[in-house]
């Protein structure tokens, strides 16, 4: 059978996991920041929320087993996730790819417009709202390579593959993004931020989508290309481990320093080089017959999207409002720890399974 005929198990089971992890980070990054910039019920805070008075205005630190799983994952998932919906993009040849490609453009530009929305949602302030974050950055790199391989094929999205690299060798007046950010901060708002630079996830993408045109369309290299990616990946990564700065997290804030490895060339070694390994190791294990559908797992893999469509708000709008009435009627804070971030995921997995169920979407729609 081929490969574009069948869903990837044990990559619907990554999906899943990198989709729990980072639903994880999320959490625990928006209770890092809930006293010091979503708190905004002051009217209120001597009444309902007095145990909270001392915290207003401070970070809330993360627990040693969410830093550590920040410290371990957060370099490479927030970039892996980019790279298999590339993978799954470039599964049709290029001939095939023509019929399908209109309404793939369609569902990126959707996808962003959704999820511009959705930030504007969860925001704290109108800066942070409009900011531009990785998923946005994401839908333009997949039309990139859509556009790219309709009208070139495999060798133009090998170019931009290419030209990904460019950051490092060029002057740095080339990519003064920075100075896109300076201007929004001074003339628009001044929590604007440029989070998701084009080229911290680029490279990744384009890598995304190689590695699946290779598995679809060349069938004949066998196992030849699982080894030689995981053999690649290993030494991309042994290259960052010798010579490379090391990653650190921030126990007050999670998300400070996600993009640091993807801004830094050595570190983006090591960022393609662990996806290479775990890709290939995955698919090389579905090839020999092992799939492995670990249930809760493999249906977060499967309804990613839809989950990372509902998690922030209901987190924001509703769950931790709720743990901060529970929290002051046992006089205490917030806590920041591993448990409320997972019990967090799991609620919005539930919620996700009932308006699946339900339908209820189409109900409010009508």
């Amino acid at each position: 059978m081929r490969q574009d005929d069948s869903r990837i198990v044990n990559f619907d089971l990554l999906r899943g996991f990198f989709i729990f992890l980072a639903l994880w980070q999320h959490f625990a990054y928006y209770l890092n920041i809930w006293y010091a910039e979503y708190f905004r019920e002051m009217g209120v805070l001597e009444k309902n929320y007095l145990s909270h008075k001392h915290m207003i205005g401070f970070n809330l630190p993360v627990d040693s087993f969410s830093h550590w799983a920040a410290w371990f994952f957060t370099p490479w998932v927030s970039q892996v996730y980019l790279t298999l919906a590339a993978f799954n993009l470039a599964k049709r040849s290029q001939e095939e790819f023509k019929f399908v490609f209109a309404s793939k453009l369609k569902i990126f530009g959707l996808l962003y417009l959704y999820f511009v929305m959705e930030n504007i949602l969860v925001a704290p302030n109108f800066g942070e709202g409009i900011s531009f974050y990785p998923i946005m950055s994401w839908m333009i790199i997949l039309t990139l390579n859509a556009v790219l391989y309709r009208y070139f094929g495999i060798k133009g999205v090998f170019v931009l593959f290419v030209l990904s690299f460019a950051k490092w060798f060029a002057p740095d007046s080339w990519y003064d993004s920075g100075g896109l950010e300076y201007w929004m901060q001074q003339n628009v708002h001044a929590q604007y931020e440029l989070d998701a630079q084009i080229h911290y996830f680029l490279t990744s993408g384009c890598m995304g989508f190689i590695l699946g045109w290779i598995n679809s369309q060349k069938e004949e290299w066998g196992y030849k290309r699982e080894l030689g990616q995981f053999v690649l990946g290993f030494i991309l990564l042994m290259v960052w481990v010798i010579w490379g700065e090391k990653f650190t997290v921030n126990f007050m804030d999670v998300f400070e320093t996600e993009h640091d490895l993807a801004d830094d060339i050595l570190g983006l070694l090591s960022i393609l080089g662990v996806q290479l390994m775990v890709l290939s190791s995955f698919l090389f294990a579905e090839k020999k017959g092992f799939s492995f559908k670990v249930p809760l797992l493999h249906w977060i893999g499967v309804n990613s999207l839809t989950i990372f469509a509902f998690h922030r708000v209901l987190f924001v709008h509703f769950m931790v409002p709720v743990m901060m009435i529970v929290a002051n009627f046992n006089k205490t804070i917030l806590i920041n720890k591993w448990y409320i971030c997972w019990g967090s995921t799991l609620l919005v997995c539930l919620f996700t399974w009932f308006v699946q169920k339900t339908q209820i979407h189409k109900l409010v729609v009508r």
